[in-house]
């Protein structure tokens, strides 16, 4: 799988490819847009709905989590 970094702490959902620009590969024919798509995939399940629970503080409490 491809890695994604996310920005948290923002008013919408910023996420983008973990490898970077990949300026080493231009031209030569080598570079995967599997990076990109993940980043898109992983943005549209958090502005869906689809990443996690969202929780409100001051109205709501959050799961405990056990191990």
């Amino acid at each position: 799988g491809a890695a994604v970094n996310v920005t948290l702490g923002l008013r919408v959902p910023r996420t983008s490819p973990d490898h970077g620009t990949a300026f080493d590969r231009v031209g030569m024919g080598t570079a995967r847009a599997d990076g990109m798509f993940a980043a898109l995939e992983t943005a549209y399940r958090m502005a869906t709905g689809g990443w996690a629970p969202v929780y409100n503080a001051s109205t709501q409490t959050a799961p405990v989590i056990r191990s």
